[in-house]
């Protein structure tokens, strides 16, 4: 039959064994332990590593600089023509059988244009992402 008392001992003193192991090696201290690392002024950051790459409509590829808020680095044409294309400032519709053409602004506004007029519609881009269906 198994002895669970000799089992319980061997366990018990692998416990106290390692317990004293830790203890006794936290314990000790030399002299890399003692000292700490120097933490001087931090680096400043790089400025290539800081730079964002904006495609825009317009058909231009510039660097934006983080550090500086935002600021332009540098721009260049993309030849023959632009990188990107989007199909809502061409979007036109017919009211009342007249082809009118629909401008989106930066603002979330929405403009009409008929050819001779240029109207705003009363609703902001927000709006319509808000608002509830039902």
């Amino acid at each position: 039959m198994f002895n669970f008392g000799s089992l319980f001992t061997f366990i018990f003193v692998t416990v106290v064994v390692f317990f004293l192991c830790v203890v006794y090696s936290h314990g000790q201290t030399t002299e890399e332990t003692k000292s700490l690392p120097f933490c001087g002024d931090p680096k400043p950051p790089d400025k290539e590593k800081s730079l964002v790459f904006v495609s825009t409509l317009d058909g231009y590829v510039s660097a934006l600089n983080l550090l500086d808020g935002g600021s332009e680095s540098w721009s260049i044409p993309t030849e023959p023509g632009p990188m990107l294309s989007s199909s809502i400032h061409r979007l036109e519709l017919t009211n009342s059988g007249h082809w009118v053409r629909m401008i989106p602004s930066l603002s979330g506004g929405l403009y009409k244009f008929n050819g001779e007029n240029l109207e705003p519609i009363p609703i902001k881009f927000q709006s319509p992402v808000n608002g509830t269906l039902y």
